[in-house]
């Protein structure tokens, strides 16, 4: 999880492409790079995986981790208001659509962890730290 999250990064900020990944990493990882790539907000994932499929399922868990461990990265970036409530509408979505997927992971335990701080700084004025 943590090598295709930093892949994903790898892909949009450089020429490297889903392929190169493939060619030097594990199938699995490519995979989850390329299809992550191509969702901003997971729910359209949904409609093209069988989540009664075991193997389906893993993956789109794997993905929806991947989104919280990229949630939790720009949250600590995020520093002007109008980019925070961007962000937050997205993780607030996120959240209420994939939360009893995927609750009881830690990943999406520290997600929840930033995601109410920003609330709160938000609310109240303060600068997220």
């Amino acid at each position: 999880m943590v090598i295709a999250g930093i892949l994903h990064d790898i892909t949009i900020e450089t020429h490297i492409t889903p392929e190169d990944i493939e060619n030097n990493f594990d199938s699995n990882v490519a995979e989850l790079v390329r299809v992550y790539s191509l969702y901003d907000d997971m729910t359209e994932l949904i409609d093209y995986y069988d989540l009664n499929d075991k193997n389906d399922y893993k993956f789109v868990k794997d993905l929806l981790l991947l989104k919280c461990m990229d949630y939790y990265d720009i949250m600590k970036f995020c520093s002007d208001c109008e980019s925070k409530n961007k962000i937050s509408k997205k993780m607030h979505r996120f959240k209420n659509r994939f939360e009893e997927m995927i609750k009881n992971e830690k990943v999406y335990k520290l997600f929840l962890n930033q995601f109410k701080n920003i609330n709160l700084n938000s609310r109240y004025g303060r600068k997220n730290i």
